[in-house]
């Protein structure tokens, strides 16, 4: 299957912006990192990393 070049110029641009912007988790882990330190920020990480494996398992 053949994808329209203008349909390359839409979607190319606009997932690379999806993929660019930080999502909420990662804005997350920067609030906490930022209000209690980096021990804080990287304890955040960590619980949001454990949290995903649990819950897409």
């Amino acid at each position: 299957m053949i994808i329209d070049p203008n349909q390359l110029l839409i979607i190319i641009p606009a997932s690379l912006a999806l993929n660019l912007t930080p999502g909420s988790d990662m804005m997350f882990c920067l609030g906490q990192g930022l209000k209690s330190g980096p021990r804080e920020g990287i304890a955040g990480t960590i619980f949001l990393g454990l949290a995903g494996k649990l819950a897409f398992k």
